[in-house]
């Protein structure tokens, strides 16, 4: 079973749980609590996932020279940051993932996160 992304962003002033609305079919959003409008661009998000001692931070060099074109992460890098919890951990990941494609790259995070455990909730 395939989970569809969120059609919800998050606004980078508003922060996490404030919706925006897409305004055309080329990405401009705009906040409703703000009014911010931004230009997000339309690239995945890919998660690379397994159970602990699987090989997940064995492949990040891999895939980092395989994809150079894509930032390739290890979560465990703000595994501190998992201490605020996982909505401050979730949150830190997808703005540094929405900087990045700001730059029109695509992130590649690899860690124990479930890809629905980054969809956001409002």
């Amino acid at each position: 079973m395939t989970t569809q992304p969120p059609q919800e962003l998050f606004c980078t002033n508003c922060g996490l749980g404030v919706a925006v609305e897409r305004r055309d079919g080329a990405g401009t959003c705009a906040a409703p609590r703000c009014g911010d409008e931004q230009q997000v661009p339309d690239l995945p998000l890919f998660v690379v996932t397994g159970a602990s001692a699987t090989g997940r931070s064995t492949v990040t060099g891999p895939l980092r020279r395989q994809l150079p074109d894509c930032e390739v992460f290890e979560t465990d890098a703000l595994l501190h940051v998992a201490a605020l919890g996982l909505d401050t951990f979730r949150g830190t990941w997808l703005r540094l993932a929405h900087d990045i494609a700001l730059n029109g790259r695509v992130t590649v995070l690899a860690g124990s996160l479930l890809p629905s455990q980054l969809e956001l909730r409002f």
